[in-house]
């Protein structure tokens, strides 16, 4: 069923994540991605978990795995995301390294894949290669869907294997109606990331084998009583040393800055991977006040970026531009307050809520503190998972805007905020406070 040549092509990770080279060479059996593929053909493992960092190379490491299964088992693959956005990027990086007769897109065609589909296309001019139906034969294959498609209308009643990307963006409940398709489960995600919204009551379900419906599924499958290999990435390609030993007080692996040199200036001098403008409460009593507040001295910030600020992004050195920045809040009004102001300065598309902020990533954002404005639910507040995100999409410079821990605490419960949210807001205002509001 299997193949087992003496030199096989391995996906090699590049110092670039976002790409994917096949190289010939000596597979690297300690490798992230063949431990996982060793624990399939093994049967080693019927569940697999990798864990990654923010800017690990989760979409290149996940990419190499599918590559590789299908270059060198016949097995039937199942990859399905909670999303299409995440199903279409997948398929799409995959599809550039595979011969596209092994693929099938399991989703409705609509405009969206339309790049993914050019790719797909036999009909193009010149045509893809065509390969011989022997070899085929002896290749995988493998199916792009989205979990909510394979729950309604599954493809077919049987995988060797069932790949879930962004598994922590997934609930448990989404994941069993899948789970009977395949033999093997291979589930791939950061655990720093915010969860799927719930919006109904679930404070009174019970938990079974210590698991909820709706428990991220990344979580869920740690309790499993299966077989497991659980893995996870140990390096960031997008976070410098300054955020990577903050941010990693949230995860329980440890990683390492593995960013190439970038650095902003502004009006000729270096700036800080991590600048803090201290919002000092009770400002007033009306949030959207304190909001527009603090977004006024946003403004003044991003102008003086676009104005004097400087990029060096390995080893070009340009002007910021307004697609450089990004303003990061966790309340819809807060956004609302922020579009008013600043869109003359930034694309509306620049401004968004945390949630939306997941998997995207820019040289420079701004992001407001939660916590920093009084009158909102700690849940909220003081969600890790948010925290997580708001202090991960850049990969250069981030300006936090929040309130110290000695400030939160009189406002808020201390019995009711997770230790680890006060100590990253701790490890916070240790980096340099270049103003006060």
């Amino acid at each position: 069923m299997r193949r087992t040549p003496p030199q096989i092509a391995h996906a090699k990770r590049s110092t670039q994540p976002d790409q994917v080279n096949v190289q010939p060479e000596r597979v690297d059996f300690d490798s992230p991605e063949w431990l996982v593929i060793r624990a399939v053909i093994d049967n080693s493992a019927e569940v697999i978990t990798v864990d990654a960092p923010p800017g690990g190379g989760k979409t290149t490491l996940l990419t190499s795995i599918i590559v590789n299964m299908v270059e060198y088992t016949n097995l039937s693959i199942l990859v399905a995301t909670p999303t299409r956005n995440q199903v279409i990027e997948l398929a799409t990086r995959v599809a550039r390294h595979i011969p596209t007769e092994l693929i099938d897109l399991d989703m409705t065609v609509q405009e969206d894949t339309h790049d993914l589909l050019e790719i797909l296309n036999p009909t193009l001019t010149p045509p893809p290669p065509r390969m011989p139906l022997s070899k085929r034969a002896s290749m995988g294959t493998v199916t792009f869907s989205t979990l909510t498609k394979q729950e309604v209308s599954p493809v077919r009643t049987h995988f060797h294997v069932l790949i879930v990307d962004e598994a922590y963006q997934a609930t448990f409940a989404a994941y069993v109606p899948v789970a009977p398709l395949a033999d093997h489960v291979i589930l791939v995600g950061d655990p720093g990331q915010i969860g799927p919204v719930i919006t109904v009551p679930h404070q009174l379900w019970t938990p079974v084998r210590g698991r909820k419906p709706i428990d991220r599924l990344g979580d869920a499958m740690r309790a499993t009583t299966k077989p497991a290999l659980h893995l996870s990435v140990n390096e960031t390609w997008r976070l410098g040393p300054t955020t990577t030993d903050i941010v990693k007080h949230m995860y329980s692996f440890d990683f390492l800055s593995k960013r190439k040199n970038k650095q902003l200036e502004l009006a000729g001098q270096p700036v800080g991977e991590i600048e803090v403008v201290n919002v000092e409460q009770p400002l007033l009593t009306n949030a959207t006040k304190d909001s527009f507040l603090v977004v006024q001295h946003l403004q003044d910030r991003i102008q003086r970026l676009l104005q004097d600020g400087w990029l060096e992004l390995d080893g070009t050195r340009r002007k910021v531009e307004p697609t450089d920045i990004a303003v990061l809040a966790a309340f819809n009004y807060q956004i609302t307050v922020a579009v008013s102001v600043l869109v003359p300065l930034l694309p509306v598309s620049q401004i968004m809520t945390a949630d939306k902020a997941q998997g995207r990533e820019w040289p420079i954002t701004l992001a407001i503190d939660p916590a920093c404005i009084p009158g909102h639910s700690v849940d909220h507040g003081f969600s890790v998972g948010r925290l997580c995100v708001m202090l991960s999409r850049h990969n250069t410079h981030l300006s936090w805007y929040g309130a110290s821990v000695d400030n939160i605490l009189s406002r808020y419960p201390s019995d009711q905020i997770e230790p680890i949210a006060l100590e990253v807001r701790k490890a916070l205002f240790d980096e340099p406070i270049i103003d006060t509001i």
